[in-house]
């Protein structure tokens, strides 16, 4: 299938009809023919695009799907999605109608659950090191392949390193003359680098909180990591 697609891409969406398509980055020239094949016909959810990098921010990416798409991110599953219940903090916190917690969660419960995340297959694996290791293998694994496809990187093997210091850095202003002192980068190349990260859903910067809406655009933002779960871009055209 991914040699048809690189081949006949014209050819291989000419013969689809509500399809889902994962890794839809790995051949770029796909949203191309995509593009022909909604225009001509516009029935909506006719193609579901799934992949693991932000394909809109590739540089081998000619075609943006501009008005005939709808993207969803997936986050981490929440805790109450865990427990198979509606989350409602949110809604009740703006709403001012705060309640007792459904689950009262202290100490190393407490500890645990972050460790584990929202990522099913860490779900899935009840043992810790297990987990651990899965979560290990699985960031090598996106960093050692991936990063290959987003971009050209000549330092490789320091990627690794990088998003270890960004855990560290978690929750913490984002300086990114600090942060790429510890891995021997200059300011630019850690942006770079971090940026790449950001599009493989690996990181995550969050936008300060301020009632004024022009500082949290100039403020310094917050760097995250989402639970070691890459969040999956989905295009619905």
């Amino acid at each position: 299938m991914l040699a048809a697609a690189r081949s006949d891409p014209t050819e291989l969406v000419r013969a689809l009809d509500g399809t889902t398509i994962d890794e839809v980055q790995r051949v770029p020239d796909l949203l191309r023919a995509i593009k022909k094949s909604v225009d001509d016909d516009r029935r909506t959810g006719r193609f579901l695009l799934t992949g693991s990098a932000n394909i809109l921010t590739l540089p081998q990416v000619s075609e943006s799907l501009a008005g005939r798409k709808e993207i969803v991110s997936l986050p981490p599953s929440l805790r109450a999605e865990i427990q198979g219940k509606k989350p409602g903090f949110l809604k009740a916190a703006f709403n001012r109608k705060l309640d007792k917690p459904a689950e009262l969660m202290i100490g190393k419960d407490l500890v645990q659950a972050l460790l584990t995340g929202g990522y099913p297959e860490m779900l899935r694996r009840k043992d810790p090191k297990r987990r651990q290791t899965w979560a290990r293998d699985h960031v090598r694994a996106i960093v050692q392949r991936d990063v290959r496809d987003v971009a050209d990187v000549e330092k490789l093997d320091q990627m690794p390193r990088l998003l270890q210091v960004l855990a560290h850095h978690s929750g913490q202003l984002t300086n990114f003359t600090q942060i790429g002192g510890q891995v021997g980068f200059d300011d630019k190349t850690t942006r770079k680098y971090v940026g790449i990260l950001e599009q493989l859903f690996l990181v995550r910067r969050v936008e300060p909180w301020c009632r004024n809406q022009l500082e949290r655009l100039v403020k310094t933002p917050q760097a995250t990591l989402p639970r070691l779960r890459p969040v999956r871009r989905t295009l619905r055209s």
